[in-house]
């Protein structure tokens, strides 16, 4: 027997979920993919094991080699997202984890659709203001300066001295202006 954080592994265990956390503390991250994998089939700690899966995907696209690396993660990380993400609950702590992921993912259309359920749910002033300030983000950059506007207004109620919402506001601005000039 192993001890590992508070987990003891014996080679003979079947409890997946044990074993990936170990083959990620141990760098075996494609091991400890496969075992979460393993573990959600075989319905052992469902939530973690897909929770744990988003945050190692989301390791591998950030350290992917090359473009090619890349995209086979990223393909890979889609096909997680719509085999398993579906048998998360939907309560705040979980929301919020998608919405973080699919923002990180640049999967803006899932990201706008969860970042929206969390808005309508009780959460803090914080986490409103962050989500709206991501929101204008992702409109700024499809184009849609009104509702980035918008989404900065709301957030900037929320907290008036918030230095991200007034950067973002000033290069909405400037891009107007200089748009403007273009015209000239």
């Amino acid at each position: 027997k192993k001890q590992y954080a508070n987990y003891t592994y014996t080679p003979q265990d079947n409890n997946y979920f044990k074993q990936a956390i170990i083959s990620r503390q141990n760098k075996d991250v494609v091991k400890a993919i496969e075992l979460y994998k393993k573990a959600i089939e075989n319905n052992q700690n469902v939530e973690s094991s897909i929770k744990d899966l988003m945050s190692l995907y989301l390791h591998m696209l950030k350290n992917a080699s090359d473009q090619t690396v890349y995209d086979k993660y990223f393909k890979e990380t889609k096909l997680f997202t719509e085999q398993y993400v579906k048998k998360l609950s939907k309560n705040t702590n979980n929301l919020s984890q998608l919405e973080n992921f699919y923002f990180a993912l640049k999967d803006y259309e899932n990201f706008k659709v969860i970042a929206q359920l969390l808005l309508e749910k009780n959460i803090g002033d914080k986490q409103k203001c962050v989500i709206l300030y991501k929101m204008a983000l992702v409109a700024y950059k499809e184009g849609n300066k009104a509702d980035a506007r918008h989404y900065l207004e709301q957030a900037s109620e929320i907290d008036p001295l918030n230095k991200s919402v007034d950067t973002l506001f000033d290069l909405i601005d400037n891009a107007s202006n200089t748009n403007e000039n273009d015209k000239k």
